[in-house]
C-alpha cells in the first residue's frame, strides 16, 4: 500500500509540474484594448505622416521605412500586410522589418536604394518576421517597416497606409498604420508638394 501511495503521489506531482510548466511558458495576457503595433517609435506615436518625393527615377528602386513602436514586451510575429490606397503600377521589389539598434543603412524618407539596402531589406522579409519587445536587444526604441518599391513610368503614385497582420500574447490583430507615401515620379525635381501628372488611381 505504502509503495502504491507513493506511486501514485509522484504521478500527481509529474502532472502538477507539467500544469504548471504549461502555465509558465503560455504568452502573458495583454491588457484590454491595447493595440500592440503603433505608427511612431516606442515612446513617441503619432495619428499619422504623409511622405512626398519628386526625385524618384521611373524603372529605379527607391527605399521608403515607417517608424514603428512595440507597445507589449513580448515579441510579436507578423503574418502579413497590405498596401492600402495603393496606386496601380507601384511595386513592392522587397519589405521588411529592421531593428533601429544598430542603426541600420536606410532613411525613412524615400531615396534611391543601394544594392546594399536591397539586401538588408531582402534579408528581414516583413512576412513571419519577429518584432522585439521593449527589452529586447535592437529593438528598444521599435522598429523599421522597409520597402523597397518600384514605380515604371513617369506618373503620380500613392499609397495610404500599411495593414499588418499578426499575433502576441496568444491573440491576433489587424492594424492600419496610416502612413502616406506620394510619388511623383519623372517630374522635376525641387517642385512643390503638387504633382503635375494624373494618378492611375484617380484616372481610373
Amino acid at each position: 500500500m505504502t509503495v502504491r501511495r507513493h506511486r501514485t503521489s509522484a504521478f500527481l506531482v509529474g502532472i502538477a509540474t507539467l500544469i504548471l510548466a504549461a502555465c509558465s511558458s503560455a504568452p502573458a495576457t495583454l491588457p484590454p484594448g491595447l493595440i500592440p503595433v503603433t505608427l511612431g517609435l516606442n515612446g513617441n506615436p503619432t495619428d499619422g505622416t504623409r511622405d512626398y518625393t519628386d526625385s524618384i527615377d521611373p524603372g529605379s528602386p527607391f527605399s521608403w521605412a515607417i517608424r514603428i513602436g512595440n507597445a507589449t514586451d513580448q515579441e510579436i510575429i507578423v503574418d502579413g500586410y497590405e498596401l492600402v490606397g495603393q496606386s496601380p503600377g507601384l511595386e513592392v521589389v522587397a519589405a521588411g522589418l529592421l531593428p533601429t539598434l544598430p542603426p541600420p543603412a536606410i532613411v525613412v524618407v524615400p531615396t534611391p536604394a543601394s544594392a546594399d539596402v536591397e539586401a538588408t531589406v531582402a534579408a528581414r522579409p516583413l512576412a513571419g518576421a519577429t518584432f522585439g519587445g521593449r527589452s529586447s536587444a535592437g529593438w528598444t526604441d521599435g522598429g523599421l517597416l522597409a520597402f523597397i518599391l518600384r514605380v515604371p513610368s513617369a506618373g503620380d503614385f500613392a499609397l495610404s497606409g500599411v495593414h499588418l497582420r499578426y499575433h502576441v500574447g496568444g491573440m491576433t490583430f489587424d492594424t492600419t498604420l496610416n502612413a502616406a507615401l506620394e510619388v511623383c515620379a519623372g517630374a522635376a525635381s525641387g517642385a512643390d508638394t503638387t504633382c503635375p501628372f494624373v494618378s492611375p488611381a484617380a484616372s481610373s
